[in-house]
């Protein structure tokens, strides 16, 4: 995200088991660097209560 404070958080899921993680798919928007609003999707891997890997 260019401009963290244009962060707008728009939905996440509850956290699912998948493998040895628990896994968070979490949407938002930000403005990027001309400017405009995009849409974001992140994957969040959690173990022991700490993000450990984030995918697209």
């Amino acid at each position: 995200m260019n401009d963290p404070d244009s962060y707008e958080h728009v939905s996440s899921t509850v956290p699912v088991a998948h493998e040895a993680y628990w896994l968070v798919k979490s949407t938002f928007r930000g403005k990027n660097a001309f400017g405009g609003k995009v849409l974001n999707t992140r994957y969040f891997f959690i173990q022991q209560g700490w993000v450990v890997r984030v995918e697209e």
